[in-house]
């Protein structure tokens, strides 16, 4: 083999056991967190209106295990009723989304998934295997 070969075999053989490495990881994380005014992420804010708005907690997975584990803890105004319709997920793996929907149970015991909201500050904590990843904090005004 002669110079010329040897140096275009060479990046193929420093590549290849990091492309074999990454398929192979064993790990999970937060890639990103936000909440937004729809489910699929486009309407990005930290406040919202108390009116007929949704909210959603957006939270974007990266795991290499089946068995990553991500919880999202909901701290609301004192005396506000709503709440999270997920908690505790196992987005598998992979690259995940999770949408988390806000609701507040009404009298008739129905959910409500467009407010009207509590106004003042929320925040939701995520947990990733038990361990606090992040917080996000909005506001309803």
């Amino acid at each position: 083999m002669d110079a010329i070969s040897r140096r275009r075999f060479l990046p193929l053989l420093v590549v290849s056991p990091l492309a074999a490495g990454v398929g192979a990881c064993s790990s999970a994380g937060i890639k990103d967190a936000y909440t937004s005014r729809d489910s699929a992420g486009r309407l990005k804010t930290k406040t919202f209106q108390n009116d007929k708005t949704e909210i959603h907690v957006i939270v974007e997975v990266v795991s290499g295990r089946e068995d990553a584990v991500v919880i999202l803890n909901l701290t609301v105004p004192e005396g506000a009723p709503p709440q999270l319709d997920r908690t505790e997920i196992a987005p598998g793996k992979g690259d995940n989304k999770i949408d988390a929907k806000l609701y507040i149970v009404d009298a008739t015991g129905n959910q409500a998934t467009e407010g009207p909201w509590t106004s003042g500050d929320y925040k939701v904590d995520i947990l990733l295997d038990g361990e606090l990843d992040q917080t996000l904090k909005f506001s309803v005004l």
